[in-house]
């Protein structure tokens, strides 16, 4: 577990979270797979981590703005980004 975390702090910095943003950004025509592992990735880096103001940013927000305001954002293949979203 701890090699785990200590791999993690190498993804916990502010250009590569912004690539995964911008992959984001794109989420109603990425595959939920690939929106799930991006997800899961915030998560790990925001509690593992415990980097949470890391993903304090606005393009972020806006983004899951949009989503949870997004019909899309109610079938089953998007539960855990809602989940995450709250």
């Amino acid at each position: 577990m701890v090699k785990m975390v200590s791999c993690l702090f190498s993804f916990a910095h502010s250009s590569i979270l912004s690539s995964y943003i911008d992959v984001l950004r794109t989420y109603p025509t990425n595959t939920p797979y690939l929106n799930h592992c991006i997800i899961r990735m915030f998560h790990r880096v925001s509690v593992d981590c415990h980097f949470s103001g890391i993903l304090f940013q606005m393009s972020l927000f806006r983004i899951l703005q949009k989503f949870h305001l997004d019909p899309l954002a109610k079938s089953p293949q998007f539960s855990v980004s809602l989940i995450f979203n709250r």
